[in-house]
């Protein structure tokens, strides 16, 4: 029996798919499910998988960063793509990283699960086919040597290495991965390098490799996989060709982005306190570069900071930027963090205010965000910050472009929108949360601010739903 992992946000999906389909007929049997690419993960670590279907427009981590991370950590697993119709770009970019089929939900509508059932299958025993044919090969062309090495990582999907190339030099490992056969190591890289110097712009580097004796293949292609998802995240620099890597320095993985140290790192990024003063914004690129969280981490640091930009800026600044998506390396994110900061700075500075003022009103900002049941007067904020009231009020709302009291509804508006669609709890309950003791009064705002009523805000939004607006 095959085992299946399914990841789907829409836990309806989920349910309907294990139930309606004839999974142990053709030889598949569902030991999981999750729903979203960092949970799925999660189960990976405790479960063996045989096959990983999954849908691609998730939260937190997506169906294509489950996929590279996948590929990489469990290079054994059968991918399988659940999507619509009209997700084309990403079920282009899915089948490149090697999904063997994808399902469209709106195929299941009308053709019998029987025969999607049947193709999976097939492309399975296909590519067992594939794969029992290719290893025996790998292997025996493979010569621990001395423990040295040198490899060729695609920097780009669309490089390849012809099979003449191939056969006189190379060993390909995975897709965009090759190892040069024993011999000379300088020579090696030398002819590498005359082969890649034939492209028109850099598209692979080449990764030394010593002290490696005793790995096998498997496990030599394993740390290589697992060296490129973490580490040569960071340690990639532009134009650079050449990377060392030393098998007498394998150190554990980094975990200091799953404990308190990555929480101390999303409260510092989420304050805009780094845009106006340089020791922060050091201080927040160095509190990265120790954690080293994996990529799909860091774009979800900077997914829910944004979110927190917007609200104290009021406007979306950040359109010229590029898309997280194009950020494949942490000098990647460096630009764009730096641009990200400039664009803020510029938009503060229009105030036309010291470095000082604008400090001050960030940290009252940030003050009114730290818990939102509080109850928040302006005098206290002023006092807080060492200014008059009435200055303060003339700052804030040249800064930040509402007034206080504006500012302060807005924020505990979307607050509360955000716990309706995520949360269960009673509308006095929410109302409490985001500073109002009276419901009523509580309600009444909330409509004037989004159009509707609490309730009927929540049953528009079913639970998952995590942009609210303004009506």
């Amino acid at each position: 029996m095959f085992r299946v992992l399914l990841v789907d946000d829409d836990k309806m999906v989920r349910k309907g798919l294990i139930a309606t389909m004839p999974w142990s007929e053709y030889g598949f049997e569902i030991v999981g499910e999750a729903n979203n690419g960092e949970s799925a993960l999660e189960f990976l670590k405790q479960h063996e998988v045989d096959v990983l279907i999954t849908d691609l427009s998730m939260p937190n981590m997506n169906g294509i960063e489950l996929m590279e991370s996948v590929c990489k950590i469990y290079p054994g697993i059968w991918i399988v793509v659940l999507t619509f119709h009209q997700d084309f770009e990403w079920i282009q970019t899915s089948l490149r990283l090697g999904a063997i089929d994808y399902i469209a939900k709106v195929q299941l509508e009308y053709e019998q699960s029987e025969a999607v059932l049947e193709r999976i299958r097939s492309r399975i025993r296909l590519e067992q086919s594939k794969r029992a044919n290719a290893v025996p090969h790998v292997h025996d062309t493979f010569d621990r040597g001395n423990g040295d090495y040198v490899v060729v990582y695609a920097l780009n999907e669309t490089f390849n290495i012809s099979p003449n190339d191939q056969d006189s030099m190379l060993i390909e490992l995975k897709k965009g991965l090759w190892l040069k056969k024993d011999g000379d190591t300088e020579k090696d890289q030398q002819s590498i390098v005359d082969l890649l110097s034939l492209q028109s712009e850099q598209q692979a580097v080449i990764l030394n490799l010593s002290g490696f004796r005793d790995y096998n293949i498997d496990e030599l292609t394993g740390y290589l996989l697992n060296y490129l998802q973490h580490s040569f995240f960071y340690e990639y620099e532009k134009g650079k060709s050449v990377y060392e890597i030393s098998g007498e320095k394998v150190e554990p993985a980094h975990d200091a982005w799953t404990g308190a140290k990555w929480e101390n790192v999303m409260e510092h990024w989420r304050s805009l306190m780094w845009v106006v003063q340089e020791d922060y914004y050091e201080n927040n690129m160095e509190l990265i570069t120790s954690c080293r969280p994996p990529s799909h981490k860091l774009e979800s640091l900077f997914y829910n900071a944004k979110h927190e930009w917007l609200r104290i800026i009021g406007e979306d600044v950040f359109i010229s930027l590029p898309s997280f998506r194009s950020l494949r390396y942490w000098c990647d994110w460096k630009e764009w963090i730096h641009g990200a900061r400039t664009i803020m700075k510029r938009k503060i500075q229009k105030a036309n205010y010291s470095e000082e003022i604008s400090r001050s009103i960030l940290q009252a900002v940030e003050y009114i965000h730290i818990d939102l049941k509080r109850e928040v007067r302006i005098e206290d904020l002023a006092r807080r910050v060492n200014m008059s009231r009435s200055y303060f009020s003339q700052c804030f709302k040249d800064i930040v472009g509402l007034a206080t009291v504006d500012y302060l509804r807005k924020v505990r508006m979307l607050a509360a929108q955000k716990l309706l669609i995520q949360t269960t709890n009673p509308i006095h309950w929410i109302a409490q949360q985001c500073g109002y003791l009276d419901e009523k009064y509580f309600s009444r705002v909330f409509q004037e601010y989004t159009g509707t009523t609490p309730s009927r805000y929540r049953k528009e939004h079913p639970i998952g739903d995590n942009s609210p607006k303004k009506g």
